[in-house]
């Protein structure tokens, strides 16, 4: 029964982002969302760099995030592409500080970019709005959290909550 009670409580403090759209209570592999980062209390975005595209935040909704999920609906548990200013965001071990880059693809998109998986509710149970949930990616093993970062996006992987996900093991 403890342990029970543990996972239910790590699973709750991954819970980072909150979908907002007006007049929409479920969220569909549609365009128009924005995705509310609970942390920073502002709105994912993207912005140029010299490496190429990073994580930002911005202070306003603009509905600039796009989910693409197998089926219209996106349920927790399921596996899904997001853009975000129609760059799709994907792991990629090559950058730094944080290991997420932002690439243009014209539809159908790669099988690829569905590398996050949505978490922090109940499995099956349509993603609502204006509730909290968790992005965890299966390439990095990890939830996509906010952080205070001195430099680069104000973003971090949450090493301490796994989602259910395992980390390879160092060799």
């Amino acid at each position: 029964m403890k342990l029970l009670v543990v996972i239910g409580l790590l699973a709750l403090e991954a819970r980072g982002f909150m979908v907002v759209r007006k007049n929409a209570t479920n969220v569909t592999s549609t365009d128009g969302w924005d995705l509310y980062a609970m942390y920073q209390h502002e709105y994912l975005d993207v912005r140029t760099q010299a490496g190429g595209i990073e994580l930002s935040t911005r202070s306003e909704p603009r509905g600039l995030v796009r989910f693409q999920g197998k089926t219209n609906e996106i349920r927790c548990g399921d596996l899904v592409a997001i853009a975000v200013e129609g760059t799709w965001l994907r792991y990629d071990a090559s950058k730094r500080p944080l290991e997420i880059s932002a690439e243009v693809h014209a539809d159908p998109i790669p099988s690829e970019l569905y590398q996050w998986r949505i978490g922090g509710c109940r499995a099956g149970e349509p993603l609502a709005t204006n509730r909290p949930f968790a992005i965890a990616n299966i390439n990095a093993k990890d939830a996509l959290v906010g952080c205070r970062r001195i430099y680069g996006p104000p973003f971090c992987w949450d090493e301490q909550q796994l989602m259910g996900l395992e980390r390879k093991k160092e060799q």
